[in-house]
């Protein structure tokens, strides 16, 4: 008989859409009609551009994630026992990161007190996108390891 591992298989998916999550957050975050970017994720999170604040609600969304990357890394070391909770963490930190990240736009404006109105003028760009779809993919991962059955 063949022995199948999900937990590893899932644990190993949800880690590779988190690191590639995390590492495109290296693109532009926000897309401009105008032209102009105002830079990636980590400039816009850490505040790097000129007289702009630290949005610390963006850096709790990139730290969800990367903690979400080590928790599925730790998955791979587990059987059967401990699957749902596993599950559930892995589910809680990428869906909350990546919901984070579609929210950023309007985090930015708030903390650095910019009028954003609804015309068009800003539109999330690939550096706020990416992450959030590989974010819930990575939360798929660990929906499943809370929804599957226990084999007989």
């Amino acid at each position: 008989m063949k022995k199948k591992y999900p937990v590893k298989i899932a644990s190993l998916l949800a880690a590779i859409c988190l690191l590639v999550s995390v590492f495109s957050m290296f693109a532009n975050a926000f897309d401009e009609d105008q032209g102009s970017v105002r830079g990636n994720f980590f400039e816009v999170a850490f505040g790097l551009i000129d007289g702009t604040s630290i949005v610390y609600i963006l850096l709790v969304g990139f730290l969800l994630l990367g903690i979400g990357f080590i928790v599925a890394c730790l998955g791979m070391s587990l059987r059967d026992k401990g699957t749902k909770i596993f599950g559930i963490c892995l589910f809680v930190l990428a869906a909350a990161g990546a919901t984070i990240c579609l929210f950023s736009i309007p985090l930015y404006s708030a903390a650095n007190g910019i009028n954003v109105d609804n015309t068009g003028a800003t539109t999330l760009g690939a550096g706020s996108i990416v992450p959030a779809v590989f974010g819930y993919l990575a939360a798929l991962c660990g929906a499943y390891l809370v929804l599957k059955k226990k084999e007989a």
